[in-house]
């Protein structure tokens, strides 16, 4: 991951979104490796389910990278053409989206059954509640901050961020369950805020997805009326 990380910061733009970016995609690459490799020694369906999980995160993050990485190289690219493969980028995150809670409902299912759920020891509990709260407070300010860009991979970034950020509420519900109770069953209320969290991604999915189809319909609109003229 920390090759990754430096391939991509030195042809990346100096964009504190883009740094956050890369940063996030270098993360999600350690964390498929050691919940991989964990997941095939252990024959884990539940290490295997985080795996799959950080592979769509790095997917979805590498792709807008990879785009930023060519548009910096072909500076001299048409507007027009930016625009319209940021758009594809977008609707392709979108579907990655829509994808992501069927790798968390391996994961949702084991912590129903009771059998794996997300641990923090001692006082790491109260560490990740902190960072998850944090974390999902500044994904809702900046995704609303991210309607006003025209471009779409940022707004990509957003809300790819914002779909991590609910899950690691979904993952401090779990946590602080198993570490403050005293052997209760919590079975059905992780079953209900990971149908939430799983309904709200592909909904921001779907969401994603609508917009990039209505910006290419106009770009294309756009573009044969001024043919026309």
């Amino acid at each position: 991951s920390g090759l990754c990380f430096k391939a991509f910061s030195r042809v990346m733009p100096r964009s504190p979104g883009i740094i956050f970016a890369i940063a996030s995609f270098g993360i999600s690459i350690a964390y498929v490796c050691v919940n991989g490799v964990v997941a095939v020694m252990e024959r884990s369906v539940w290490y295997g389910a985080l795996a799959a999980y950080y592979l769509v995160l790095a997917v979805m993050r590498g792709g807008v990278l990879l785009f930023h990485r060519s548009k910096r190289k072909k500076s001299a690219e048409e507007p027009d053409e930016e625009k319209r493969r940021a758009a594809k980028i977008y609707g392709r995150c979108g579907i990655g989206l829509i994808f992501l809670p069927i790798c968390l409902s391996f994961a949702i299912l084991q912590m129903v059954l009771g059998k794996n759920s997300f641990e923090h020891a001692g006082l790491m509990i109260y560490v990740s509640a902190t960072y998850a709260f944090y974390k999902i407070i500044m994904s809702i300010v900046h995704i609303v901050k991210a309607r006003r860009e025209d471009d779409l991979t940022v707004r990509a970034v957003r809300s790819v961020n914002l779909a991590d950020a609910m899950v690691s509420i979904l993952a401090l519900q779990t946590a602080m369950f198993k570490e403050f109770s005293s052997g209760e069953n919590f079975g059905f209320a992780n079953a209900l805020t990971g149908g939430v969290v799983c309904a709200l991604t592909a909904a921001l999915g779907i969401y994603m997805i609508v917009c990039a189809k209505i910006r290419l319909k106009r770009m294309k609109e756009e573009e044969t009326n001024g043919r026309t003229e």
